[in-house]
């Protein structure tokens, strides 16, 4: 119930106040403490609770270097697994919050749209939300692009990437932000006749495309066992369902992004900085699509790219001064989107999963 009244509370406070840090901060805090409490019915915990008492050799990481080392840290000061975990989930909602408050001050709307979707996948695969919070911390840095900011963007990026390594999938998107985004967003079906290119050339080369992921894994990645993960089993392809359903919600959330993209612009181009970060890993997303016929794993980049889009519609919401008439249009029109990311999304990840969230929102115990 706690669940239910939080984001009711967080979906109406919306409406009437565009300044809502503290509120939507209370509303992350209620988040934290039910996956904290989901503990041992959360999907991947004995998996993860194994490898964090067993795994943690020194030198010898099944994860990712960053992950396994903290972990290993805090197993050798005598901290439980569930304690570890509380950490992480802590850790990445507190970065989640400076990351979206760097963008607006609108939290309340992001709290209810991400307490909808993105919570129940990315507090299962906590090294995933680890990954995407610092990815969109990293971002926040490049909505005044100078060298040093696109350092410590680069910096940050790569330091997700130690918890999940597709975090360095989004060293691409900092190179995105460089482009004339504007002349993308002016040809939306232009830009997704291209990507459909890319994905047929995906689909023709995929061994070739292989390859070269193994490659480059083998010397960015500090995960002993990604090689051949890459190889071997991000290499099994996805079945046509699961495909169809990533690539119809990542186009929708596409085109959605790219109205927001273009009315921010109309309003008030002094928010141009803030927009184009937030577009170019939402045209991230779209350009990653082929990676998908080497495995559905890869849709995490998509997940990930949700957040962007996310972050776009708030500061849509929370800034402008919309017609009442469009602004019901639009958020009608967004909230169909969300239902379709959470339904595609929930459906790809299994039943398993699907029977573990009742009790993350504690209507089971």
């Amino acid at each position: 119930m706690i669940f239910l009244f939080s984001e009711t509370f967080q979906f109406l406070y919306q409406f009437f106040f565009k300044k809502s840090r503290f509120i939507g901060a209370v509303g992350l805090s209620i988040l934290a403490y039910l996956a904290i409490n989901w503990g041992s019915n959360a999907l991947d915990y004995q998996t993860y609770s194994d490898i964090y008492y067993y795994d943690n050799q020194p030198g010898t990481y099944y994860f990712e270097k960053g992950y396994s080392m903290l972990g290993e840290f805090f197993l050798n000061h005598g901290f439980s697994y569930n304690d570890f975990r509380t950490l992480c989930i802590v850790l990445s909602l507190v970065v989640l919050f400076i990351a979206v408050n760097r963008f607006t001050k609108n939290i309340a709307f992001f709290t209810f749209f991400f307490g909808i979707t993105a919570f129940f996948s990315d507090t299962t695969q906590i090294r995933n939300f680890m990954m995407i919070s610092l990815v969109l911390l990293a971002f926040s840095f490049l909505i005044n692009v100078t060298t040093k900011n696109i350092l410590i963007s680069v910096m940050v990026i790569i330091l997700s990437a130690q918890f999940q390594s597709l975090g360095y999938i989004f060293l691409i998107a900092v190179g995105i932000r460089c482009l004339p985004l504007k002349r993308i967003a002016d040809r939306p079906f232009e830009t997704l006749g291209i990507m459909l290119l890319f994905m047929l050339v995906g689909l023709l080369v995929r061994t070739s495309l292989i390859k070269i992921i193994s490659n480059v894994a083998g010397l960015v990645s500090t995960r002993d066992s990604l090689v051949e993960k890459v190889s071997e089993q991000y290499t099994y392809g996805s079945n046509s369902v699961q495909l169809s359903l990533v690539i119809f919600s990542t186009i929708l959330g596409f085109l959605i992004g790219t109205y927001l993209y273009k009315n921010i612009l109309l309003e008030n181009l002094q928010n141009e900085g803030k927009a184009d970060t937030l577009y170019s890993g939402i045209v991230l997303s779209l350009f990653m699509l082929p990676l998908l016929f080497m495995a559905i794993d890869y849709a995490r980049i998509q997940r990930g790219a949700w957040y962007f889009i996310m972050v776009t519609a708030t500061f849509y919401f929370g800034q402008l001064s919309i017609d009442i008439k469009k602004k019901w249009l639009v958020f009608g029109a967004f909230v169909v989107t969300s239902i379709v990311f959470l339904l595609s999304y929930t459906f790809i990840l299994g039943g398993p999963y699907r029977q573990s969230i009742p009790y993350l929102l504690q209507f089971k115990h």
